[in-house]
Order: C-alpha cells, then structure tokens, then sequence
C-alpha cells in the first residue's frame, strides 16, 4: 500500500525504426526463425491489428520489447528504471528530464547499454528483406545511424489529490515542457519564474497539466508534444492499456514521417533525367504510403471504444500528427503535379523526336527521287538538301539536344 504522498515514476521508452517494406507471409516466417534461432528474444503470442509478431529480449539488466507491424516498421520499447520518493513534495522533475536526455542521446548515439544488442538485431533483420525493394529510411545511413527518434513518456503513480498542490503542478509542467527546464528561461518553481513569463506560464502551461484527457475516476492523464502524463492509481492493465496506445500512436507517426522524407527526397532527386519508369515507380510508393496512413486512421477511429479513441484523439493532436498528415498531403500534391509534368515533358520530347524521324525520313525520299533534283542541278539540289536539315535541326534543337539542368 502506498502512503498519501509516496510516489513512483515509471519511464516507458519507444524506439521506432524502419526494416525494409511490407511483410508477406514467407518473410514473416523467415523473421520469426531467426528471433527464435537467436535464443536472445522470447516471442510471446500476443498481437493486435497491424502487429505481427511481440518479442521479449533476454536481457539481465534491462527489460526491452519488440514490435513488428505489418508494413516493415518496427518499434523497440525500454522500460526504464523507476524513480521512487517518499513524498511527492520531495520529487525533483529536472532529474527526470537529465535522465531522458542522456538516455535519449546515448540510444541515437548508439552508446547505451541495449545500443549493440538492438543493432545487431535491426542489422539481422534488414538483412532478411528484399534490397531491391527497402525504402531508403531502412539503411544505417538513415539519419542517427539508422535511428530516428526516441519518444518517453511517463506513469506517475501517486494519489490523485496531489494534483490540488499548486507547487506540484508546476512540478508537473517541467516534464511536459522540458525544453524550457534544459534552456532555463524558467524556474517554474519560483514565484519569479512565473512572473518573468508575465503570466503566460500560469495561464497557459498549467492549464495543459490541469486538462484532462481521462474518463476514469482513478486517472488524470495530461499531454504535450514531447510528453505523455499519466497520473493516479496505476496498474498493470493500464501500463498496457496506454502502452498499446501509444505504440500505435509512434507507429503512425513514424510511417507517416518516413513518408513526408521520401515526399522531400523524391522532390530534390527528379528531373527530366529521371527514367519514365523510375517516375512512374516512385508515384505509386507514395500513393501506397498515403492510402497506409489513411488505413491506419480509419482503422484505429472506427475499432477504438469511446474512452480510447478520446485518448487517441489527444495523442494525434498534442503529437501534431494531424499537423504532419496534413503537410504530407499537400507536398504529396506537389510531388505528383510534378511528377506528371516530367512524364508530359518526356513524351513531348518522345514526339518531337518522332517528327524529326519523320522529317529526316521524307529528305531521304525527297532525295532519292533524284530524277528531279538533276533537273534543277546538283547546285541547287545539295543547297535544298542542307537547308532542309539545318532548318530542321533549328526548330528541333530544344528536344533532341536537350541539358541536364539543376532541379
């Protein structure tokens, strides 16, 4: 039983990463024989939707999972080491913020304890994939050595009336906000951090800790963009439950911000050098990775019961998802406008070099009546023949000696 004051903060981390591509039901197997063939990963049976296969590390110090989904995308969670005080009138948020931060850095660094047993396997498992068809993201060039981010978020068990202390509230806007505590342009432990922000802090950061995103009598559940809180009576059931939540959540948006990369790549990369084919490859990657994202929204909206589409629903905003999809949408517009104007361009060029063809072919005619051309002379005759294919290389120079321009 805990006391009225005691509190314990547990650290959930998740680690998204991208394998290859979709996986078919070959591949699958291939990868389920080579965790189990490893003896490092116990495979537990427990899947939901998109998640094809749950792993267990058998790690000594360290408790890691792994999640597989059906796209290729894999997302590692570390269940961090809890923090425990006697009272919550004792707790000091920026050593939670340094432990995020360091333990952030080390895991994209590839320096934390897990960092070599999660390469390796991310590298084995890569290696099963086809490498013709991986995206780009799934390579250890991709950004932090093939690491894009890493999300925490935190249960904070303790009893519910601690929210009424003003001083722990202010407590909790630290972790919600951790770019202000690392930057120190407030103390909002202090009367003067709050009065140097003339009053927005109060107004504004301690209403995100105040707003509440739970139904449940025994929960507060409050959420930035770098930070998810639950506050209260928390279990087991409910670790799993937000758990789920928020795996799903990072799935989404790590697929979709793959996407907005590949959008941002294929925009610098093509040109009117680009084979039609290559054009035509990349238009239908982005439209597969466009209808996928749609899928998973209107999966997760129309499956969810009321109280977890409501959480949803404050993830995807406090996340700015809705923000990313929308991004993603109008570059998405953006790179089939051009896309299509490079295939127009290719085929006026094909045509155009069609009637030059045809051009040369009816001077090849015209010469090969000669009968003609020795009436009016050979003067005369050699004169027309070279007028004519100056002529036409003058009005057919832009296609057929076309320059690779900068895009």
């Amino acid at each position: 039983m805990m006391n009225d004051e005691e509190i314990t903060i547990s650290p959930f981390r998740i680690i998204p990463c991208d394998l290859g591509h979709q996986i078919e039901e070959d591949l699958l197997k291939k990868i389920r024989s080579y965790l189990e063939s490893s003896e490092e990963w116990d495979i537990l049976s427990e899947i939901n939707g998109e998640e094809v296969l749950f792993a267990k590390a058998r790690l000594e110090n360290e408790k890691l999972y792994f999640h597989l989904y059906s796209d290729g995308i894999g997302i590692f969670t570390l269940i961090d080491n809890e923090e425990k005080y006697a009272s919550y009138k004792q707790y000091k948020p920026e050593n939670t913020n340094i432990e995020k931060k360091t333990c952030h850095e080390q895991i994209l660094k590839h320096a934390h304890s897990v960092s070599r047993f999660m390469d390796g396997c991310i590298e084995g498992l890569r290696a099963l994939f086809n490498k013709r068809l991986m995206r780009f993201s799934a390579s250890s060039t991709w950004e932090n050595a093939g690491l894009s981010y890493v999300m925490s978020f935190y249960f904070i068990r303790v009893d519910l009336n601690a929210l009424n202390d003003k001083i722990f509230q202010r407590k909790l806007t630290v972790l919600l906000f951790p770019y202000y505590d690392e930057r120190k342009d407030i103390d909002p432990l202090t009367k003067s951090g709050i009065n140097s922000t003339t009053g927005k802090f109060t107004k504004e950061f301690l209403e995100v800790v105040k707003h509440d995103y739970e139904i449940l009598p025994h929960l507060h559940t409050c959420a930035s963009w770098s930070n998810l809180l639950i506050i209260g009576e928390v279990s087991d059931r409910i670790k799993k439950e937000y758990w789920g939540l928020e795996r799903d959540l990072q799935h989404i948006w790590f697929y979709a911000y793959i996407t907005d990369k590949f959008i941002e790549k294929s925009l610098k990369d093509i040109s009117t050098a680009t084979p039609e084919r290559e054009l035509d490859r990349l238009n239908s990657i982005l439209t597969d990775m466009i209808l996928k994202i749609d899928k998973y929204e209107s999966i997760i909206s129309t499956t969810m019961h009321d109280r977890d589409f409501r959480l949803y629903e404050a993830l995807r905003k406090t996340s700015r998802l809705d923000l990313l999809i929308e991004s993603i949408g109008k570059k998405a517009e953006l790179l089939k406008d051009r896309d299509n104007w490079l295939l127009n361009e290719k085929r006026v060029k094909a045509d155009k070099k069609i009637q030059f063809i045809l051009f040369l072919i009816a001077i090849i005619s015209t010469v090969g009546a000669y009968k003609s051309f020795i009436e009016l002379g050979i003067l005369y005759s050699v004169l027309i023949v070279i007028l004519s294919i100056v002529g036409g290389l003058y009005f057919f120079k832009p296609f057929l000696f076309y320059k690779k321009q900068k895009e």
